[in-house]
């Protein structure tokens, strides 16, 4: 989906952000937990003055909260916290509507390469074990289920913050110009054009 911005979390976004967060609840408990429930919850954590408060502290810098926007509407949303355990991605929510459109990818990726410039190597979260969507996707991105750390209704997922990916994915492309110049019987340089190596930490 083009034409998506990616930036903290703004005043204009509070009504957004709620709608994000109830749309996905409703997607995701669904029959796990009641209407009343979904919506008691909801409105208790995203109602304009608690987003406020968040506001304050993603000034500060004690909170990541990046949001999703096209055409002036949020499609996902991203936060991080900091705890004595250390990062803990508190929530990663997007439009039902947009599940294909790798929102929640890019906002996952952005957050992590946030925490990396800030020194950190892992991040944590409890994801509610019928919540099987988002599972799925962190075990497919590296994650780790810590039975010994659950708590409740709550499985504690710890993900590496690697590079390896990108950095494979450099290497490739080094090696797919250095095949072509081959072939075309020219004999490469020592060192690759700037464009082929990037450090994406």
């Amino acid at each position: 989906m083009a034409g998506i911005e990616y930036r903290p979390l703004a005043d204009s976004d509070f009504a957004g952000v709620h709608r994000v967060a109830l749309e996905s609840w409703r997607s995701t408990y669904r029959g796990l937990l009641d209407e009343e429930r979904i919506e008691a919850t909801v409105n208790e954590h995203y109602s304009a003055e608690r987003l406020r408060q968040v506001l304050g502290k993603v000034a500060t810098g004690s909170r990541y909260f990046e949001v999703a926007v096209r055409d002036g509407q949020v499609l996902g949303f991203c936060t991080i916290v900091f705890t004595t355990l250390g990062a803990e991605l508190s929530r990663l929510y997007v439009l039902p509507g947009v599940f294909d459109a790798r929102v929640g990818s890019t906002l996952l990726q952005r957050a992590a390469q946030y925490l990396r410039s800030q020194g950190y190597h892992s991040c944590h979260s409890w994801m509610h074990r019928g919540n099987h969507r988002a599972i799925k996707m962190y075990l497919r991105r590296g994650a780790r289920h810590v039975a010994e750390l659950d708590r409740d209704d709550s499985w504690y997922m710890e993900r590496a913050l690697t590079v390896r990916g990108s950095i494979t994915n450099a290497v490739k492309r080094v090696l797919r110009r250095v095949a072509r110049t081959l072939r075309g019987g020219r004999v490469p340089t020592d060192q690759p054009a700037r464009s082929d190596v990037r450090d994406n930490s």
